[in-house]
């Protein structure tokens, strides 16, 4: 794991709609050989392959985040929000934020102290209409429809790291890093690195992207298990890397990720994914007409709160299958899989 560079992609501010500043770092840190950025704001920078009609193969993470967006600017500095991409509003009470106007203004989302709560209040989560952003009468350089962003934080703990935005720039960074490596690799094929915008708002920048690829494999997060958790739809921390199965997903990918991930030792474990799976690997399944599609996932704990957490492992066990699936494909196999059934 570079863990700089992953700090560094949770620290920038990318809320759905906004990925402007998230978009250049990657630019601007990217090994590729053709780099555009698509009318939906999707960034793809592909390595070309020396093969005369070489095949292609699009590695996908989304850069945007869930966030908040400002509603309505009020007197001395109080600010009503909405929510962007799916937030959890018990975790917003106090919650310290950073507004994206024409400079970044601190904030706190206010609460009325518990001393004051009439005794049926104190029964009830607050809901997001009911709660206002404190910015300390600094509200100067702030309009409707501005990004509001957890404040950037990342922290090293012990075997894991934890942050703002894990979700999905543990997938930017890992496709980053995997560019870095294979720079000098020649490959049969044609290697896209597909960065979209509006993830958390749809599928947006998926649904609308403009490359062609003969498969995608998408990298994103997954529920990490925690000592109250028992639901069966999340993985362990510190097993590896979940391997998504199910009808969103191509059968053959599943199957050459688990039999690359058993070759090299890689751990793993297997995710079932019953219907779609909420990532841009449904977008891809059925636009225009269809790409088969994989998924790879890192389960990271406390997703879309400020703290989600990651164990490294767990990345590092993503970049190496990824990196040794890649490896493993020949002209062959991906037009095999390209002419197959999406599922």
């Amino acid at each position: 794991m570079n863990i700089a560079v992953l700090e560094q992609l949770c620290k920038t501010p990318g809320v759905s709609g906004r990925e402007e500043a998230v978009r250049s770092f990657i630019a601007e840190n990217m090994v590729f050989d053709t780099i555009q950025t698509d009318a939906a704001g999707n960034l793809i920078c592909v390595k070309k392959s020396s093969l005369p009609g070489a095949p292609a193969v699009a590695l996908d993470a989304h850069m945007d985040s869930v966030g908040l967006c400002v509603k309505e600017c009020l007197p001395d500095g109080f600010l009503k929000f909405s929510p962007v991409g799916g937030i959890d509003e018990r975790i917003l009470p106090a919650a310290p934020v950073v507004v994206c106007g024409k400079r970044p203004v601190f904030g706190v989302v206010a609460t009325k102290p518990p001393h004051l709560l009439e005794p049926e209040e104190r029964k009830k989560p607050l809901r997001i209409e009911q709660m206002m952003i404190d910015t300390g009468n600094n509200a100067d350089g702030i309009a409707p429809g501005d990004r509001i962003l957890f404040q950037p934080a990342f922290r090293k703990m012990c075997r894991s790291v934890s942050g703002t935005y894990l979700d999905n720039r543990a997938g930017c960074a890992a496709i980053l890093e995997l560019f870095d490596r294979l720079k000098d690799t020649p490959l049969p094929f044609d290697l896209k690195a597909v960065f979209t915008v509006g993830e958390e708002s749809g599928l947006m920048g998926a649904k609308n992207s403009d490359f062609s690829a003969d498969l995608v494999l998408v990298l994103d997060v997954t529920f990490g298990k925690t000592p109250d958790e028992t639901s069966d739809q999340a993985m362990v921390c510190g097993k590896g890397a979940a391997i998504g199965i199910g009808p969103n997903v191509h059968k053959k990918i599943s199957k050459a990720l688990e039999q690359c991930a058993e070759k090299h030792n890689i751990p793993h474990q297997t995710e079932v994914l019953e219907g779609s799976s909420g990532t841009n690997a449904w977008s891809y399944q059925v636009r225009r007409l269809g790409i088969p599609c994989g998924m790879l996932s890192f389960p990271i704990k406390y997703m879309h709160t400020p703290a989600e957490t990651m164990r490294i492992a767990d990345y590092d066990s993503v970049l190496a299958l990824t990196e040794a699936y890649l490896l493993s494909l020949t002209p062959e196999n991906i037009k095999e899989i390209a002419g197959d059934t999406l599922c």
